[in-house]
This record gives structure tokens, sequence and C-alpha cells, in this order.
């Protein structure tokens, strides 16, 4: 009875056959002979048909192999399966009374997000035994902060500090419960597709030196496949130079851009991987490994949607899908331009979206000033924007023209004001005042596509950025 490979992916789609092989084979031979002529009923024909035959034979009985196969022979190999983690964050537990309370491991305790009008619970569970101290009658309610871990394996929305949480396990001790930082993001599995192929780009970095950027770019890859997510090697590159596209090559230099799971590397482990990377590489080389550019982007769309979706829906669904997509997580590593067509594309690709009336993207912003107050070296400007914390900002109009500035690099914002820092700012607001921003690494439009200016450059489009109008038809 033969084996039952039905469970396992089917390749069979992919067989060749004798006949496909045989007239490949001539095209083959023509390459090298250009006059080659192989006539029937000759010996060479013959020889021709028969190792057709079986080539195809092969093909065939290699692509009912089941993955199983080829997973042992690649973690033999020396590839690592991804087998994820779950997220951890500390919470503080308030206890019910000045008595204190005792906190069993394994209490649970529930974050919540609102996704299209459905409250989705992310769950975690006490990692150890949490006393609470009592305290006298009369004082605060006294509290205790124990670590927590999610239930799930995988990345889950990100739990601010002092968000309440739910406290699922009953306790009549216990008051209340809230995060109290330190989270740290899960991660999810390798899936059986996203394994064979760290599997394949092993196999392609096994030589006793790397010596090709695609070699070492897919070295970092599959040795580091919970430290880096994301990698793309230059060769030709100073990593002590302005990453500028336009730069003279480099011999003898190569940097390496590396990016986290949905983070940057820390400065140790950035050193870590460069030493990893060096015992691995040809003597004489200078290597260097960095952080990708990220670059933010204003996205302006007019969108008619089918009546018989929900506008919040549409535009939240809109809107996460958008920042998914440009993300450093899932934007191409391989651009060096934001293609205003793949945009469109992708929101066209939405069933609910019927037409993009108008669609507009720019490095741009402005804003108009209502106040500014300078304390220490910062200044703070009040107005209504939509900017991000990096973007180069000027601001001009301001009565005293010394609470003016150029192209100074936004610290911190908020949806109605933004700071700066500026040590030799002066006088007091008197009236006036406009901001104009440009979100830096960006370089000129070709058409209606904007250049990158740096290598190693991912998109990273924030919310405050998208800005949707949006129509309802009835078709």
């Amino acid at each position: 009875m033969s084996a039952d490979f039905r469970d396992y992916v089917d390749l069979t789609p992919l067989d060749i056959s004798p006949v496909q092989v045989y007239l490949d084979s001539i095209e083959v031979a023509r390459t090298v002979f250009p006059d080659f002529d192989l006539r029937t009923g000759t010996i060479e024909d013959a020889m021709f048909q028969a190792f057709a035959y079986m080539s195809a034979l092969n093909i065939g009985a290699i692509n009912r192999l089941p993955d199983a196969i080829f997973m042992g022979a690649i973690k033999m190999l020396g590839t690592e399966y991804n087998d994820g983690a779950r997220a951890t964050l500390d919470v503080e537990f308030t206890a019910n009374t000045n008595s204190g309370a005792s906190i069993p491991a394994g209490t649970l305790v529930s974050f919540s997000v609102t996704d299209t009008d459905v409250d989705v619970q992310y769950i975690f569970e006490t990692d150890e035994l949490l006393t609470i101290a009592a305290n006298t009658e009369g004082d605060p309610l006294p509290t205790g902060t124990v670590s927590c871990t999610a239930q799930d394996i995988g990345t889950i929305p990100t739990v601010p500090d002092g968000t309440s949480l739910a406290i699922l396990s009953y306790s009549p001790n216990l008051y209340s419960a809230a995060a109290d930082g330190n989270f740290t993001q899960g991660q999810v599995a390798d899936s059986l597709d996203q394994f064979l192929e760290r599997g394949v780009a092993n196999i392609a970095t096994m030589s006793s030196a790397l010596t090709t950027a695609s070699q070492l770019q897919n070295y970092v890859l599959v040795s580091n496949p919970s430290l880096v997510t994301r990698c793309k090697v230059y060769d030709l590159t100073d990593p002590g130079a302005s990453d500028n596209l336009s730069d003279a090559s480099a011999p003898g230099k190569v940097t390496v851009f590396a990016y986290g799971p949905q983070r940057t590397l820390t400065t140790p482990e950035k050193t870590t991987l460069l030493a990893d990377i060096q015992d691995r590489s040809v003597a004489g080389i200078e290597f260097g490994v960095k952080d990708p550019y990220l670059l933010d982007f204003r996205i302006t769309a007019t969108i008619s949607y089918l009546s018989s979706f929900d506008a919040t829906a549409v535009e939240t669904t809109l809107k996460q899908n958008l920042q998914q997509f440009c993300s450093p997580v899932s934007s191409d590593f391989n651009e060096d331009r934001l293609r205003y067509n793949s945009l469109l594309g992708f929101i066209l690709s939405h069933a609910f979206v019927r037409t993009v009336d108008s669609l507009s993207i720019s490095n741009t912003d402005t804003a108009t000033i209502t106040n500014a107050v300078k304390s220490g070296n910062d200044v703070t400007y009040t107005a209504t924007n939509k900017f991000a914390v990096g973007d180069l900002v000027t601001v001009t109009g301001i009565t005293p023209s010394g609470l003016n500035s150029t192209q100074r690099a936004i610290t911190a914002r908020t949806a109605t004001s933004f700071t700066v820092s500026n040590a030799s700012a002066s006088g007091t607001y008197s009236s006036g005042g406009s901001a104009s921003t440009v979100m830096p690494y960006w370089g000129s439009t070709s058409g209606n596509d904007i250049l990158f200016t740096k290598k190693g450059s991912l998109l990273n489009l924030s919310e405050q950025k998208i800005t949707l109008t949006l129509n309802s038809i009835t078709l």
C-alpha cells in the first residue's frame, strides 16, 4: 500500500511531461550548437527521449515528497524553527482593603480593544505569587506589581502604561488592576512556508565565508530569527557616510540595515550582530550595522464606498490596513520610492471600495500657530496639526520674530501643539505664525511617485497622516 501524502502541500501542478523535457533539452542543445538537428529514428533521438522520460519521472517523484521530509532535512542543516513568543507586561494590583491581599500565580486579567464594533480581549496571567502588604487604616489602598504573560502566542496591540485591566479571576481581596509598564511585544510563530523559505536562505549562506551581499543578508535573517525580521545589505557602502542613494561606491565597505520585531535594535544587539557578521566574513572588509530610515508621509484621499457598509467601519479598516501596508514590517525593502499606483491599487483592493475619486501623497504639511511659549531650551507652539515627532518644521510669521525658527526637528507633539528645541528663541508671543514641515529622508518627485534619499529606507505611515473623505454610493 502506497503512503498517503494528501495532508501535505500538493506540488503536482509543477509536474513536467516527458514531451516538454524533450523539447526543452533540444533548445538547450541549440544554445551550444545552433545548427543542431535531431532526426527521428537516430540513436541520439532515442537517448534524448529516454533521458526526458526518466527526468519527468524524477520530477514527479520529487513533487510528491511531503514537506515534513524537507523540514527535517532543513532542521538538520541548522535552521531553527521560530515557535513564537507571548507578550509580557507588569500589572499593578490594588487591594480591596488596607489589610492587603495575596494574589496567586495564574490570576487572569484582560486588556480589551474595540475592532469594528467588536470587543477583542487579550488575556494575561500572573507569573508568580504576589503578596500585597497591609498598611495603616485610612491610608491609600495598598498596591503591588507582578509580571504577567499573555495566554496567546503572537503580536497584540501595545498596552499603554496606566491602562485599566479587567480582573477575570474572582477575588474579594482585589479592587483593581492596571498596566504598569515594561510591555514587551510577542512574536508570531513561523508558518510552514516561512520556515521553508528561511531554510532555502540558510542553505544559500553555507560557505566558509560570506562574500556577497545576498549571502550576508540571508545569513542575518536565518541566524537571528527572533531578533531580525527585516534586513537589507548594501555592499560598496561606507557605514560611516551619509547613506545617500547617490553616494559614490566605497570599495571594501558594507552596510547592514536591520530591523527587529516591530522595533529598532538596541545598541548592544547591533554590536553583537556586527561581531557575528565579522566572524563569518572575508578579512579586510569593513562592516556596519545600522537602523533603517523610517519614512513618514501624508495620504489624502476621497473614496466612494458601497452604502451597504458602515462608514465608521470603512474608515477604521482603511486606516488600519494602510498603516499595515506602509509599515516597517510590511513595506518593500527593495524599493527606492513611494509608488502612487501601489497605494491606489491597495485601496481599490478592498471589497467595499467602489472608486478612488482622488488620491495625493506628500512629504509636507502645514498648520496655523495661535500661541508659543519658551521653557528652558524648548519652544512649544499651539497649533492644530498632524505632524509627527522627527518632522523638520519651519515657523514663520510670528510677532516677535525671535520665536520663528527654521528646519528644527519636532521633539514632541499632540493634536493641538508641537515642541522643538531652540535655545536661541526669545520673546513673548503676540500674534501670527504658521508652520510648515518636511518629513525627513525624502527626495524629489518622479511623476506621482516620491523618491527616497537614503539606502535602507522603510515606510512608516502614522495614523494622523491619513485623511479620508468618504462618499456613500448605492449600486
